[in-house]
């Protein structure tokens, strides 16, 4: 994927612009129509968009690998867990390149050590530079855990890569707000029946971020990947909820991005 404008190239001068990468679960084609969300003004408004792209997987870990080793393509499913190449990595090149790389996530990182497969894959074992408690709770895990609000986490970590100062930040964020089981708080509603829900809710919180940015005068490149489906609707052999099979409906993801820069108004 080579789609680098004029001012954002990195060469023999250190980067003065940012890499935000915003890996969302439980997001897809299909999910957006159903949710009726398809035309949200995030996506409708965004520099690019990519209408065919396929995650090549049904499950998080997975995606996650192959997101933060795409330099290298997209090895069969029974090397994923093979040590990474150095080379392979998205965020250790980034790093070379002078960006300061951050991870956050807006859970524990606990399920399956999500957290460590993170880390592996980015070459960096710093822990996530916000915690996800540091910011009010979004929703509630499947698992009873609190999930943070993925508006208040990105802005609370741009206020603080403000403060900061550096010259350039590559982030990997990764959100399971739209995670199958999820409750939000004080509803007695499904987790089915309140995707809809927040789905609107994160992309308005993705504007929202967007806009905050823009303002801040910097430059940013802005990348959203989500790792697969939720399932929404159900299809043939496989009920609603269920990601067994990793059908278009499932891996057909809407992978769209921002160019934001001073010089750069939005139309």
């Amino acid at each position: 994927m080579a789609i680098v404008p004029a001012g954002l190239r990195v060469g023999t001068k250190p980067p003065d612009f940012d890499v935000i990468v915003l890996q969302i679960c439980s997001l897809s084609w299909a999910d957006l129509q159903s949710a009726r969300q398809s035309q949200h003004p995030v996506l409708r408004n965004a520099d690019f968009v990519f209408e065919n792209f396929n995650s090549a997987t049904s499950y998080s870990g997975p995606a996650a690998i192959r997101l933060l080793r795409g330099r290298c393509g997209q090895p069969e499913h029974a090397r994923l867990y093979d040590a990474p190449q150095d080379n392979c990595m998205l965020f250790k090149q980034l790093r070379e390149e002078g960006f300061s790389v951050e991870m956050g996530l807006n859970h524990d990182g606990r399920f399956e050590n999500f957290t460590k497969l993170v880390q592996t894959n980015m070459g960096s074992t710093e822990p996530a530079v916000l915690a996800h408690n540091a910011v009010p709770v979004g929703v509630v895990g499947f698992d009873g855990s609190n999930i943070g609000r993925d508006g208040d986490y990105l802005r609370t970590w741009w206020a603080k890569r403000l403060d900061a100062k550096k010259p350039a930040v590559a982030l990997y964020y990764n959100s399971i707000t739209l995670h199958d089981g999820n409750r939000v708080p004080n509803s007695t509603q499904s987790s089915l029946n309140t995707y809809p829900f927040r789905l609107e809710r994160i992309l308005n919180d993705l504007q929202m971020v967007l806009g905050e940015i823009r303002s801040s005068e910097r430059k940013a490149l802005v990348l959203v990947v989500p790792e697969h489906g939720a399932g929404l609707t159900g299809e043939y052999g496989q009920l609603v909820g269920l990601r067994e099979l990793p059908t278009p409906a499932i891996t057909k993801v809407p992978v769209f991005g921002y160019w934001i820069s001073p010089s750069r108004k939005p139309e």
